[in-house]
């Protein structure tokens, strides 16, 4: 956000924005939020911190941020690491790392990208002051407090030995300092790519690239890129913003806040790393009723299905957080013409937010968000939640019973998995749909007994029974509850269950006594 002292108090009035059309296009699966509950730590709650992810250990390393929205907000150069990150392959956990060396300044804002073959974090830029909103002329004395210094965090997993911080020192004319620019690294050609971002006064729309990014096979040097084809405009606040199809070598941009406006195109620069040919903007033209432009946000890309999915954000006068996630299909550009459709992820979501960092898990297709700001009132945030693609249940039946007089209901179904599915409700957040009432059941409170999975619990003032009983070809499952709010009071009524990325709802119609 452009200024982050000064935008508590715009965002003390703040206005939630909830998902805005829904879209006559192509429909993708809706996904499901589940928040993670790791132990450790946690980090201290921060806005636009930098973050990276390492595929081969599941793990998420966050580094720095801005503390809080206040005047006296102070910024961070801590690094974490984030094990089992997206929620799969045990309980996640916070680990605070203790590197060797000088460690870079306290900033927010700055870019980050993870090298899987080294081992190491590379973090450019960001702001170690958070500058004033600017009138009348810019000098050099007031466009301080921004960053273009490169480092490199040796071990930034936390495994293969201690963590030690190096500062790069490249050759060539480094770029302009800035912070929230879009950094993302080609790990085969150990190439950083850095687009655009801002300054005190005012916006980029300038790529760069650093050669031996990490430090290793030579010395790093900067080389400013000049594309063909019109130019995106300048803008900043897009730290998270952007993505790298490695495969075909290209840059994805969407949104940002140029001077005048947040944005909501779509860019795309082909040979963005400076090599096989000129590099070349071309703006998509996607299907589709468009998301509202947006700064702050954050997007995650999934190389294989060539899906960009946007998260939050904020609008121009950031008096409004967004709560809707949207997806473009053929992201790239090839193959197809893109579409924007809006998602309705199922669960107890994060948003709004804006600030927030996001990394993606290939494999698992799973965004994993964290930090930001959320209102009101006005906070950082350091909760971690996974946004998981949803595998549908192959078979899934339900009937209910309600009880308007004392709000209880009893839910009672059979599922079978579906393909590619895992059920475990020891480790998984367990939801129910009924109608307008939807509770979370959090991971780790199921017991397995007897070859059965019980809760017997409280949700959210509700106090409620489950059980799931393993069956020929799926499960069986009962939940009873009272005192619950916004039961349906008119059939059909929809039920839905959710256990981790796997679920499925049906309409019933529901009895009552």
């Amino acid at each position: 956000m452009r200024n982050s002292n000064a935008a508590a108090a715009r965002l003390a009035t703040v206005v939630i924005v909830f998902g805005l059309s829904q879209l006559a296009y192509a429909q993708p699966a809706n996904p499901a939020w589940i928040q993670l509950h790791p132990t450790g730590g946690p980090p201290g709650a921060r806005l636009v911190p930098a973050a990276a992810y390492d595929p081969a250990t599941n793990s998420m390393i966050v580094f720095g941020g801005e503390a809080q929205l206040s005047a006296t907000s102070n910024n961070y150069n801590d690094v974490w690491v984030l094990a089992n990150a997206d929620g799969l392959g045990g309980t996640p956990a916070w680990t605070q790392l203790a590197p060797f060396g000088l460690a870079p300044i306290p900033r927010f804002g700055a870019g980050a990208a993870y090298d899987p073959g080294s081992n190491r974090l590379i973090v450019f830029g960001g702001a170690y002051v958070d500058y004033p909103a600017i009138s009348g002329a810019c000098t050099s004395f007031v466009n301080g407090g921004t960053a273009n210094d490169v480092w490199v965090l040796t071990n930034a997993n936390g495994s293969g030995g201690a963590p030690s911080w190096t500062p790069l020192v490249p050759m060539g004319v480094p770029p302009a300092p800035r912070r929230t620019s879009v950094v993302v690294y080609d790990a085969a050609n150990n190439r950083l790519i850095v687009f655009g971002g801002s300054e005190a006064c005012g916006k980029l729309n300038d790529v760069w690239v650093l050669s031996n990014a990490n430090g290793l096979g030579g010395t790093p040097a900067w080389t400013q890129l000049n594309p063909s084809g019109a130019l995106p405009a300048t803008r900043g606040e897009i730290g998270s913003a952007g993505a790298y199809d490695a495969a075909n070598n290209q840059l994805i941009i969407f949104g940002g806040r140029s001077d005048l406006a947040v944005l909501n195109d779509v860019w795309v620069l082909s040979n963005a790393n400076g090599l096989g040919g000129t590099p070349a903007w071309t703006q998509l033209s996607p299907s589709g009723a468009l998301p509202p432009g947006r700064e702050a946000h954050a997007v995650t890309y999934d190389a294989a299905a060539n899906t960009l999915t946007v998260i939050g954000g904020a609008d121009f006068s950031e008096t409004q957080l967004f709560s809707d996630v949207w997806q473009l299909s053929t992201a790239n550009g090839l193959g197809g013409t893109p579409g924007w459709t809006q998602l309705t992820p199922s669960g107890a979501g994060p948003l709004p937010r804006a600030g927030h960092t996001a990394v993606y898990h290939q494999t698992t297709r799973r965004s994993v968000i964290f930090g930001g700001v959320s209102c009101v009132p006005c906070a950082g945030l350091n909760d971690t939640w996974v946004l998981a693609d949803v595998v549908p249940f192959a078979a899934f039946s339900a009937a209910a019973q309600i009880h308007p007089a004392s709000s209880a209901f009893t839910v009672q179904g059979a599922f079978t998995p579906g393909s590619g599915g895992s059920i475990d409700p020891l480790t998984q957040d367990v939801t129910l749909q009924l109608g307008g009432f939807s509770a979370t059941i959090p991971a780790g409170s199921f017991a397995a007994m007897g070859g059965s999975f019980t809760f017997t619990g409280v949700i959210n003032g509700v106090p409620m029974d489950a059980t799931m009983q393993q069956q020929t070809g799926g499960y069986a499952f009962t939940f009873d509850g009272a005192g619950a709010p916004n039961l349906p009071a008119a059939n059909p009524v929809t039920v839905g269950l959710g256990i981790g990325n796997n679920g499925g709802t049906v309409q019933v119609t529901a009895t009552s006594n």
